[in-house]
């Protein structure tokens, strides 16, 4: 990750410490979508952002959709890490669930994420190693 996108992602993520959970608004998919967006300027948080209100229409959504995070990642040139003990800013740590993942972004020693129904909250590694996640970083 080049220096000055280690700048945005921290002023990203301090921009929205405070901001208060919202399923389709500021949930922990349209934190990384929209972190994404501003890091590589592209264009897909308008794809997701007010698509879902609330747990069961996310699922919906997501459902319908037919892609996974993986296939998300791997079309936006993202590659999975072989080795989950070498985290750099601005990795992605993806914790498959039943229907829906979670998504975690790497800065400065934590994960961030927005956990359901909470604020923005930070994540030592081992707090996510010891699940069975998926790594992906940006190539180039």
């Amino acid at each position: 990750m080049r220096l000055q996108d280690k700048f945005k992602l921290g002023s990203f993520i301090t921009g929205k410490i405070d901001q208060e959970f919202r399923w389709g608004q500021n949930d922990c998919n349209t934190f990384f979508i929209e972190l994404h967006d501003r890091l590589y300027n592209s264009n897909d948080l308008p794809r997701v952002v007010d698509q879902y209100f609330d747990r069961n229409t996310a699922k919906k959504f997501l459902t319908d959709l037919g892609l996974t995070p993986a296939q998300w990642l791997h079309m936006r040139n993202y590659r999975r890490l072989p080795d989950l003990n070498n985290w750099q800013d601005g990795d992605v740590a993806i914790f498959q669930h039943k229907i829906f993942a979670s998504v975690y972004v790497y800065f400065d020693g934590a994960f961030w994420t927005v956990p359901e129904g909470q604020s923005m909250k930070g994540y030592h590694p081992d707090a996510l190693t010891k699940h069975n996640i998926q790594g992906w970083r940006k190539n180039g």
